[in-house]
């Protein structure tokens, strides 16, 4: 991802991905919820590819907090 500036609302985006992969459900439904408004228009594109790329590939073992 590229440097933001840290007033921009996609600074908080490293910080809410990493939220998404918590143990608690209800977390990763709040971190869902909360990334929807800090991704830009032109944004949607390279993070829809970023999280189809981190993805289980075929074969590897898929436990539920990592989907």
């Amino acid at each position: 991802m590229a440097v933001v500036p840290a007033e921009d609302p996609a600074a908080f985006l490293p910080l809410v991905r990493r939220c998404a992969s918590a143990a608690p459900m209800a977390v990763r439904r709040l971190a869902a919820q909360a990334l929807s408004p800090l991704v830009t228009a032109e944004g949607v594109p390279a993070l829809v590819q970023e999280l189809a790329q981190s993805l289980p590939q075929e074969g590897d073992p898929v436990r539920d907090n990592e989907v």
